[in-house]
């Protein structure tokens, strides 16, 4: 989950983490709390299968909408646009975007050989309703956040089919 919980809507991932915590989770499930500094988890992410990732993301819908992207859809929506291969578009409201840093991480994958990253990674967000200085979700937000949360066990659920289908250990 990342989000700065000190700009109400903005930190409702981490809100979500929160959330997460008080849940059974599949085994090998493990929560990060990323805040403002995703980048800095990027190495802590290494022998996952899976990764999602909670965030606000401003995607011109009505505030509550939750949306649900794979990295590989955002980075061939970008292509799809005329954007240069590999630039991303930045739905993340953070200076160095979620988006950016995952490219980021997949190119030098690339470049070394080496996995880096999950092979899955998936985006789950919602659109805000108010960012502004405060440590409290809007309403809507406040409302929706079980859905979200909700939605995030669902792509838990998948990733241990997704797994299982693999045979892999974990």
């Amino acid at each position: 989950g990342v989000g700065n919980i000190l700009m109400g809507d903005e930190g409702i991932g981490v809100r979500a983490i929160e959330a997460l915590q008080g849940r059974i989770l599949p085994p090998g499930t493990r929560l990060f709390d990323g805040g403002t500094a995703f980048q800095s988890l990027t190495g802590e992410l290494e022998g996952f299968d899976a990764l999602i990732v909670i965030d606000a993301i401003r995607g011109g819908e009505p505030p509550g909408t939750i949306y649900r992207f794979e990295l590989e859809e955002l980075l061939e929506g970008t292509e799809d646009a005329g954007m240069s291969p590999g630039h991303a578009v930045s739905f993340s409201l953070h200076d160095i975007g979620v988006i950016e840093t995952l490219t980021l991480e997949r190119l030098l994958e690339r470049r070394s050989g080496v996995r880096r990253m999950p092979v899955k990674v998936v985006l789950v967000g919602i659109e805000p309703a108010k960012i502004e200085r405060s440590m409290e979700l809007s309403p809507t937000l406040n409302k929706r956040l079980p859905a979200l949360v909700e939605t995030v066990l669902g792509e838990l659920d998948c990733a241990l089919c997704t797994r299982a289908h693999l045979g892999s250990p974990s």
